[in-house]
C-alpha cells in the first residue's frame, strides 16, 4: 500500500508538471498565431481549423463544401468575406460525418470556435497521455515528452485532427484490453475522423474480433447516415469520386508531404502515376496492417493490437501523409514497446525517431526554443527506452541521443538548398484539371505549384523526412518480428480473467 501511495503521489506530480508544460505550450501557440503586419485579425489563427470551420459554415449555408467559391467566402450569403478568411481558405477534404462536427463549431464566432476546438484538442491529448501511461511502462512525463513536439504543439498550432485520432485509438486500445468490447469497437469507429487511418483499424477489428462486429457495423451505418444528412447523396458521391483523388493529386508536390505519391513526384512521375502508386501502396499496406494486427490479436489474446498496429503500417507511403499524422504512431509505439517479446528496441527506436521535429525552415538561429525542447524530449524518451531495455549507462546514452539530434537539427538548415525537384508547371496542371476547376482541391493544387516555397523540393527538408520514414520502418519491423509468435504481456499488466473486469498495473520495466 505504501508503494502504491508513493507511486500515486509521483504520478500526481508528473501530471502537475504536464499541466504546467502544457500551459507553456499554449503561450507559444498564442505567439505563433501573430500574423504578418497588416494581416486581418485571426487570419493566422489555426489555419487548418479555419478550413474546417468554413466548410462547416458552407454546409450551414446550404452549399457544397468542396467547391472553391463558397469555401473562400466561408459560406457568407452576402458575398462579404469575413476578415479572418480574407487571406484565403485552404480546402477541407473531410467526409460528411466530419463536417457534421464542424457545422456545430461554425455556429460560433470564429475566434470562439477556434478556442473551443483548441480546448477539445488539449483534452483529447491529455486523455491520450493518461491512457498510454496506464497501458505502457512509460511514466506520464515520458509520454508527454514523446507527443509534445508534434502531436501536441504542431497539431494545436494548426488546429488539426490527429489529437482526436490519437485519443480515439488510445480509448480503443484501453477498452479492448479491459474487455469493454462495445466501447472499444465504437472508439475504433471514432478513429474514422481520419479515414485513411481509421479504416484499417475498423477492418482489422471487424475481421479478427467477432465480438466487435455488430458495434462496428452499427457505427459505420451511423456515419453513413450522418454523412448523407449533412451534405446529401450528391456531395458524398462527389467527395468519393472527385475530391479525394484530386486532393491527393493537388498535394503531390507539396514539400510537407511524406507520402509515396510525393516520393514518386520527386523522382519525376506525373501527377496521375504518382497518385496511382500511392493508392496501390496504401491498399497493400492496409492489407499488411490488417494481417499483422490479426496475427497478434488472435494468437495472443491481445485485442488492443487492432488499434495499435495499423497506424504505423498504413502511414508509411500512401497518397496523403503529414508529420502530424505520423506523430499518432508514437502513442501506439509506446504501448507496443511495453508488451512485445522481441525487437522491443526497434519499436523504441521508432518512437525516438518520430518524436521530434527534425527540420523546420523557421529555424534560422542556432539556439531556438523549439529545437531545445525537441532535444529535451528526445533525451527523455531515449532514457525511458534504455531503462526499459535494461541498458547500462542510460543517462549518458540518452544525453548522447539528444546531442545527436541537436547536431542534425542544427546542421540541416545549413545544408545548401540544392533543388531536388523544381516546382511543376502550374499552367499544365490547370489544363489537366480544367473540368474540375470549380472544386477546391484544384485551386489548392494551382496555389501549391505557383508557390515555390510550397512545391520546390530542396535537399534540407527532404533529408529531414528520412528520420521519420526510418522511425516508421523500425516500428513496422518490430511489429513484424512479433507477429510470428506474438506478444508476451509485460509484468506491468495483468490481463483480466473475466469480461468487464478492470485491469491492474503493478509497475513495469524501469518503474
Amino acid at each position: 500500500m505504501t508503494h502504491e501511495r508513493a507511486r500515486g503521489r509521483w504520478d500526481a506530480l508528473q501530471y502537475a508538471a504536464i499541466a504546467l508544460l502544457t500551459a507553456m505550450v499554449l503561450v507559444q501557440l498564442v505567439h505563433s498565431w501573430r500574423g504578418a503586419a497588416g494581416e486581418p485579425r485571426d487570419a493566422s489563427l489555426t489555419r487548418d481549423f479555419k478550413a474546417f470551420y468554413c466548410a462547416g459554415a458552407v454546409v450551414n449555408a446550404g452549399e457544397d463544401p468542396y467547391r472553391n467559391a463558397p469555401l473562400q467566402r466561408c459560406g457568407s450569403r452576402t458575398g462579404a468575406v469575413p476578415a479572418f478568411a480574407q487571406t484565403g481558405v485552404w480546402p477541407a477534404p473531410l467526409p460528411g460525418y466530419d463536417l457534421a462536427l464542424f457545422r456545430a463549431f461554425a455556429l460560433l464566432p470564429y475566434r470562439t470556435a477556434a478556442i473551443a476546438f483548441l480546448a477539445l484538442s488539449v483534452a483529447a491529448a491529455f486523455v491520450t497521455i493518461v491512457l498510454v501511461a496506464r497501458m505502457s511502462a512509460a511514466p506520464p512525463i515520458v509520454v508527454f515528452a514523446a507527443v509534445a513536439p508534434v502531436l501536441v504543439f504542431g497539431c494545436l498550432e494548426w488546429g488539426q485532427l490527429p489529437p482526436l485520432l490519437a485519443c480515439a485509438l488510445a480509448v480503443a486500445a484501453y477498452a479492448a484490453r479491459a474487455r469493454r468490447d462495445t466501447v472499444a469497437a465504437l472508439a475504433c469507429v471514432l478513429a474514422m475522423i481520419e479515414p485513411h487511418v481509421g479504416l484499417p483499424v475498423c477492418v482489422a477489428a471487424f475481421l479478427w474480433l467477432p465480438r466487435y462486429r455488430f458495434a462496428i457495423a452499427a457505427g459505420m451505418v451511423v456515419l453513413a447516415v450522418l454523412s448523407v444528412a449533412t451534405i446529401g447523396i450528391a456531395d458524398n458521391l462527389e467527395y468519393a469520386r472527385s475530391v479525394l483523388p484530386l486532393h491527393a493529386r493537388a498535394e503531390a508536390p507539396a514539400v510537407n508531404q511524406f507520402s509515396l505519391t510525393w516520393i514518386a513526384h520527386v523522382l519525376g512521375a506525373p501527377d496521375g502515376l504518382a497518385t496511382l502508386l500511392g493508392s496501390v501502396d496504401y491498399a497493400a499496406m492496409t492489407v499488411l496492417a490488417v494481417v499483422l494486427a490479426g496475427r497478434i490479436a488472435r494468437s495472443n489474446d491481445a485485442p488492443e493490437a487492432v488499434a495499435l498496429v495499423p497506424p504505423p503500417v498504413v502511414l508509411l507511403g500512401g497518397t496523403f501523409v503529414h508529420a502530424t499524422q505520423i506523430a499518432v504512431t508514437i502513442a501506439c509505439g509506446l504501448v507496443l514497446a511495453s508488451i512485445v517479446a522481441r525487437a522491443r528496441g526497434l519499436i523504441w527506436l521508432g518512437v525516438v525517431l518520430v518524436t521530434p521535429i527534425w527540420y523546420d525552415g523557421a529555424w534560422t538561429r542556432l539556439v531556438s526554443a523549439s529545437r531545445i525542447e525537441c532535444a529535451v524530449a528526445v533525451g527523455i524518451v531515449a532514457y525511458a527506452a534504455f531503462r526499459a531495455l535494461r541498458a547500462n549507462a542510460a543517462v549518458p546514452r540518452a544525453a548522447l541521443a539528444a546531442a545527436a539530434y541537436l547536431v542534425v537539427a542544427v546542421a540541416l538548415p545549413r545544408v545548401p538548398p540544392t533543388i531536388v525537384r523544381a516546382s511543376p508547371d502550374v499552367a499544365a496542371y490547370a489544363r489537366a484539371n480544367q473540368a474540375d476547376a470549380a472544386l477546391a482541391p484544384v485551386a489548392w493544387g494551382e496555389w501549391i505549384r505557383a508557390t515555390p516555397a510550397a512545391s520546390t523540393a530542396t535537399l534540407p527538408p527532404t533529408a529531414g523526412k528520412v528520420p521519420l520514414w526510418l522511425g516508421l520502418l523500425a516500428m513496422i519491423g518490430g511489429i513484424a518480428a512479433n507477429a510470428r509468435r506474438g506478444l508476451v504481456t509485460s509484468p506491468a499488466y495483468q490481463r483480466p480473467q473475466k469480461p468487464n473486469r478492470k485491469p491492474t498495473w503493478t509497475g513495469g520495466p524501469g518503474a
